[in-house]
């Protein structure tokens, strides 16, 4: 079968009923059936859990749902409770099944997912439609898609490898912007973030400690700066904004360096970091209500960063098995770190398991009842409940806020009182 062209078989076995199971590398499963010339074969793959070892290059919120992107097309939809698999919808578009997604953006009405062989495609949160040759990159890698700019002139930033960058106001035509002075040849664009007040303009890195400041119209180089700060030419593998709070630009870097830009000057953050050794930095992000920033890379190494206080996490990533972290995102709630092997962790409040607790009648007015106030008292730690009565046995259910009454009329109003509550765990 098609599924196990690239991928190796490692394990056969039969249940003696004339049913066969083949196993290999990258969570491929299949069943078998049927002659031995003229099998029935079906796919399971997709059918399994906690198998797949295709590697998360991406990850990005927008305020409702993930999209979670990596090796051989592969994209899931995560609500915060259920994953979705949309990889079929968007090969089905044109994607190829071996072109590996790298970057995703949102600008607030839809996705752009960029990848290898220079695909980019737009995800209106239905379908998949294909803007690879509007934006042109040929046979060139898309590493970063990102949205920003000033209110009003907001535009795309497209970079990728052999010194690609364009910019986009629609997503549908694309201009180049030229960096040639800036990146050699056969340089990448790794990574850019927008940096608001004092700056309005975009950070743009990558390959051999390239990194520029771009307003729209002026280009100015940032890799002589850089450079004496962390005393070589790191690859720049990620920028990020901290949205105003100090007005830093943090700078991650291959070797583990690190740096952080403000008022025009770069400072040598490295040496805070904490049992990253020489591991490559592959991803930041940043919290600007808790004022803590994560930094994560190469070997499964993870630091902290509240308020200048760097502590390592590493330890506390569940099944990561020292895997690269290629993605770290906070989503306003809690963050998502996604990285090789198909590892994910989920971190932080907000985490929802949620349940209902339910009484049986716990009163009885043969009369109907006219009003009722439900008391609870409960100790909660970032947890939330949502309360509601009924007068007609579970008929109908009103919320209800606790120590406030509420009167019953109409279809709601019945002669059995109950009550039930609604737990969301954080």
């Amino acid at each position: 079968p098609a599924y196990f062209n690239t991928d190796p078989i490692w394990a056969i076995k039969s249940n003696g009923s004339g049913i066969n199971l083949i196993g290999g590398r990258n969570g491929r499963l299949m069943k078998r059936e049927g002659g031995v010339n003229t099998p029935t074969n079906t796919n399971l793959s997709n059918s399994m859990r906690d198998c797949g070892k295709l590697n998360i290059n991406a990850i990005r919120n927008n305020g409702s749902y993930w999209l979670i992107g990596g090796v051989d097309a592969s994209i899931n939809k995560y609500d915060g409770e259920v994953y979705v698999d949309l990889k079929a919808g968007l090969t089905t578009a044109g994607w190829g099944a071996s072109e590996d997604i790298m970057a995703i953006g949102w600008n607030g009405s839809y996705w752009l997912i960029g990848g290898t062989n220079g695909s980019l495609y737009v995800y209106d949160g239905v379908s998949f439609t294909s803007k690879t040759s509007q934006l042109g990159f040929g046979t060139d890698t898309v590493y970063v898609i990102e949205w920003g700019g000033t209110s009003g002139n907001e535009q795309w930033i497209i970079g990728g490898s052999s010194r690609k960058l364009k910019r986009s106001a629609d997503g549908n035509t694309y201009t180049t912007v030229d960096i040639s002075s800036y990146f050699g040849a056969t340089d990448a664009v790794l990574a850019a973030s927008w940096a608001g007040t004092p700056y309005d303009s975009w950070f743009i890195g990558g390959d051999n400690g390239s990194i520029i400041k771009y307003d729209g119209s002026t280009i100015s180089d940032l890799k002589p700066d850089l450079y004496s700060a962390i005393g070589g030419y790191y690859k720049v593998n990620a920028i990020k904004w901290d949205s105003g709070v100090n007005s830093i630009i943090r700078v991650g870097c291959n070797g583990a360096k690190l740096a952080d830009y403000s008022i025009f000057n770069f400072t040598d953050m490295s040496g805070n970091l904490i049992g990253f050794g020489t591991n490559d930095i592959k991803a930041i992000d940043y919290n600007a209500a808790s004022g803590k920033w994560f930094i994560g890379g190469t070997g499964g190494k993870i630091n902290s960063d509240t308020g200048g206080t760097f502590a390592d996490e590493s330890g506390n990533l569940v099944n990561f098995g020292g895997m690269d972290i290629n993605a770290i995102r906070y989503n306003g709630d809690y963050w998502m770190i996604g990285g090789n092997y198909a590892k994910i962790n989920r971190y932080g409040l907000a985490y929802k398991q949620s349940g209902w607790a339910v009484s049986t009648a716990i009163d009885h007015y043969g009369y109907k009842y006219e009003c009722a106030t439900l008391t609870a008292v409960n100790v909660l730690n970032g947890q939330k409940i949502e309360y509601y009565i009924s007068s007609n046995n579970g008929g109908t259910w009103i919320q209800v806020t606790p120590g406030i009454g509420v009167c019953f009329s109409g279809v709601d109003q019945g002669e059995d009182i109950r009550w039930k509550a609604y737990l969301y765990t954080y």
